[in-house]
């Protein structure tokens, strides 16, 4: 099995998870919707989620408020060190 056909597989299983999310939450609509109007039980659904994806980006956004720097601070000093090697004629 190569790389790309697990990259395929990977990406196929991923669409079907996507849809049986969908199809969960139509579940979850139409079993509301047994004891509540309709289009109350599509707002309730759409309300959680709503307050889900809320939840969720605040605690992504305090996580990457944690990190200091995204840069690669040995990378750029390698760099550094490397440019001044060669500048200063040890490079060869």
């Amino acid at each position: 099995m190569t790389v790309g056909t697990g990259a395929g597989l990977g990406f196929a299983a991923s669409l079907v998870a996507l849809y049986a999310v969908g199809f969960g939450l139509a579940t979850i609509a139409v079993a509301l919707a047994l004891v509540l109007d309709l289009w109350l039980a599509l707002l309730i659904v759409f309300v959680l989620l709503v307050l889900l994806t809320a939840i969720l980006g605040l605690l992504a956004k305090m996580q990457m408020s944690k990190v200091k720097t995204l840069a690669p601070e040995q990378a750029i000093e390698e760099a550094r060190l490397t440019k001044q090697a060669l500048r200063s004629g040890h490079g060869a």
